[in-house]
């Protein structure tokens, strides 16, 4: 006579035996994988761009017949030398992004930066990298938030390449108004002078800068601005998402 338990796991399949077994999911659309953090549609759709190509200035996702997003188009920027994103900032993402970011899901930090760091072995393969850095938060956010997200992936990306991490390169002025609520030109004047540099001699550096989202690069740029005030030779972005742009 079959079990209850035998009857049930027969009754509902998968389900069952992913509440019973929970695995990995999947980062980018949530669906449980046994293969690490990525699904094999995933998978996929990264290895044919399914999600458009990387503007070649940028991280914004263009159409694979275009070489640069609308506003590289217009004026490329000027301290990055170029940025990379995984995936776009939408769905399951963009929840768990959100999530970590917000709501204290720092164990996230972990699984994005595997996907960070397959993604500047597949982006940037010759740049041999002097630091690994990350985007500073206020001194007010910290204590609100209690960690830098950009912070975490650093540290984690710095682990996976084997590249010195280096805190402390910049710092984020206290009086910046949030970006959430503005348009790109509002973001780019309002982070122009927020990232100030740190006396520290960066001259001929190399550095890989980590964030979480790229949206208009305004604080990418930012950072770049201060790093190659610093002396910097060269600031290579990579962040989990960026946005899209199929103008």
């Amino acid at each position: 006579m079959e079990s209850r338990l035998f009857t049930w796991l027969k009754e509902y399949g998968a389900a069952a035996v992913e509440l019973l077994f929970p695995g990995e999911k999947c980062l980018l659309c949530g669906k449980s994988t046994p293969q690490g953090y990525l699904c094999s549609s995933c998978a996929a759709k990264w290895d044919h761009h399914s999600w458009g190509r990387s503007c070649d200035c940028c991280g914004v996702f263009i159409r694979s017949e275009h070489s640069l997003c609308h506003w590289c188009q217009i004026e490329r920027p000027l301290f990055i030398e170029s940025a990379r994103a995984v995936a776009v900032y939408q769905g399951y993402l963009r929840d768990q992004l959100l999530a970590f970011k917000y709501e204290g899901q720092k164990s996230l930090a972990k699984g994005f930066g595997v996907l960070l760091t397959e993604l500047v072995r597949r982006e940037y393969p010759y740049i041999s990298f002097d630091f690994v850095s990350s985007v500073p938060v206020t001194e007010k956010t910290m204590a609100k938030r209690g960690y830098n997200q950009s912070l975490l992936l650093a540290q984690a990306v710095s682990r996976g390449i084997d590249v010195p991490w280096a805190d402390h390169l910049l710092a984020k002025r206290a009086d910046v108004v949030s970006q959430t609520t503005l348009g790109r030109e509002a973001r780019i004047a309002n982070m122009r002078d927020a990232i100030v540099p740190l006396d520290v001699d960066l001259t001929g550096k190399r550095i890989l800068l980590v964030d979480d989202i790229f949206t208009t690069g305004a604080t990418a740029y930012a950072c770049g601005r201060a790093l190659k005030q610093m002396g910097a030779a060269g600031v290579w972005v990579i962040t989990v998402a960026a946005g899209r742009d199929f103008q």
